[in-house]
């Protein structure tokens, strides 16, 4: 809901966008063979081949996730975890990833049942250890906690007009 509320400012300020559901996706678990080390592309074939480009390229790249024991999801770390191969690529051989284009964005939308400061302390490390890979100057996150049940969401008084004014204000 937080997404598709995000989705919808940005289209509201005049920005094309795509989600991709991981759900729907055939992503397998990174194997630590360090191959992509030598060559900067991961050997595993599965969709993440078509995943790649897109996650370079975005201009603005939302990731959402609940979390539990203060960390995100499988898929969506599954994913970050198949990015070892970008990584590699930036890290290892020297690549720009985004081809000089700078001030990309990354955002970060998620909510947890705990509404301690440490719901979101390990997922928030992931993801700004992923968005600086993925080379993202700028980044944001919408973090609710005491969301234990699907629409929850619905309950906390602003929580997805913020998702949408952030959505709008960071694409217009």
């Amino acid at each position: 809901m937080l997404l598709d509320e995000f989705l919808r400012g940005a289209k509201g300020a005049g920005v094309k966008t795509e989600k991709v559901a991981l759900r729907d996706l055939n992503i397998k678990h990174c194997t630590s063979c360090s191959k992509c080390f030598k060559t900067g592309r991961c050997v595993i074939k599965d969709d993440m081949r078509a995943l790649y480009p897109k996650l370079v390229k975005a201009d603005i790249l939302v990731v959402t996730s609940p979390v539990a024991f203060s960390g995100i999801f499988s898929r969506p770390k599954t994913m970050i975890d198949r990015c070892q191969a970008l990584w590699a690529r930036r890290h290892i051989l020297g690549k720009d990833l985004r081809g000089g284009r700078r001030n990309m964005i990354g955002v970060f939308i998620s909510t947890g049942g705990s509404n301690s400061k440490m719901t979101f302390r390990g997922s928030i490390d992931t993801m700004t250890t992923f968005f600086n890979t993925l080379q993202r100057a700028r980044k944001y996150r919408l973090l609710f906690g005491s969301i234990d049940k699907k629409g929850d969401i619905k309950r906390l008084k602003g929580a997805l007009m913020s998702a949408y004014k952030l959505g709008k204000r960071i694409t217009g």
